[in-house]
């Protein structure tokens, strides 16, 4: 409900439904996953600026993300835009984590691991 937040639905599905033990996203624009690609530094930088901008406001709306990793974003070619496809680990500031993604271990600091 933060006046941010129409700006931010962007980076966010159109729909997220869940069906025959799955969950399906829908998007209205072409979108790319990370996974895999190889881009020049120009278009990391445009990606990373947006995924600071993403994590800032969840920061901003009271949420940690603990699980951005290049299966959980996607580009979004036409708009320069990014979106945000994986909110599994999200937790509440303030409250301990549940869940981290194993296949990034390294990409966490060490406290996580002591407090966990």
């Amino acid at each position: 409900n933060d006046p941010a937040s129409l700006h931010f639905r962007k980076y966010l599905p159109e729909d997220m439904v869940f069906r025959n033990n799955k969950l399906t996203l829908s998007y209205t624009e072409r979108i790319v996953p990370l996974t895999d690609l190889e881009l020049p530094e120009h278009h990391v930088s445009w990606i990373l600026s947006r995924l600071f901008e993403f994590v800032s406001w969840l920061h901003q709306s009271g949420y940690s993300h603990n699980g951005i990793n290049p299966e959980s974003i996607c580009v979004v070619p036409d708009t320069h835009g990014i979106i945000c496809t994986s909110y599994y680990h999200m937790t509440h500031l303030g409250s301990a984590m549940q869940s981290i993604s194993g296949r990034y271990l390294n990409w966490y600091p060490p406290v996580v691991f002591d407090n966990k």
